[in-house]
């Protein structure tokens, strides 16, 4: 997933990615912000691991649980 904070891009990484979307999420970051419309060059891109989100990403989310991945969400 992608959170685009306007002064940092956020690239969030699930516990249960595998290689290749680890790979290409950083990629299509990269990707995003050279083909912004509005110029931004050199905005930092931060790749966050689930389970180790800093409070710098989680504020963006006002229902941010810590514990949340604590729980099975394997409904399907």
């Amino acid at each position: 997933m992608v959170l685009d904070a306007c002064t940092t891009i956020y690239v969030w990484i699930g516990a249960e990615s595998n290689k290749t979307e680890r790979e290409r999420a950083m990629q299509m970051a990269q990707e995003y912000l050279k083909t912004d419309p509005s110029g931004r060059k050199d905005i930092p891109i931060v790749q966050i691991r689930q389970g180790q989100e800093p409070p710098t990403f989680t504020g963006f989310f006002g229902a941010w649980d810590d514990k949340m991945w604590e729980v099975s969400f394997h409904l399907f």
